[in-house]
């Protein structure tokens, strides 16, 4: 991680925030509409099966099929990479106050 640049995008955060709050197992589209609300906008189902996919991929999120259906889970990797944004973050608060 080098100068002022984030490590993860808005939305990369917001989905995996929105994830870090649920105990079970979510959809893609109740994922969208959590963060719909969040966000305060609407955000493209395409840019949010996007975002999961690569958090799939960097092992932030693992997927669960049951019944057919894919849901989306964090994990402990996608929990210790919010922290550490979140950390960022206020680090980065620390050195423009």
């Amino acid at each position: 991680m080098t100068g002022s640049k984030s490590m993860m995008t808005d939305l990369e955060e917001e989905v995996l925030f929105q994830l870090s709050k649920q105990r079970t197992a979510m959809s893609a589209v109740a994922l969208a509409d959590d963060i719909a609300v969040a966000m305060r906008k609407i955000i493209p189902l395409a840019a949010i099966y996007q975002t999961l996919h690569q958090s799939n991929e960097d092992g932030f999120v693992e997927v669960v099929t049951s019944n057919s259906r894919k849901s989306y889970r964090i994990t402990a990797a996608g929990i210790t990479a919010l922290q550490r944004e979140w950390n960022y973050q206020r680090e980065q608060l620390k050195h423009h106050a």
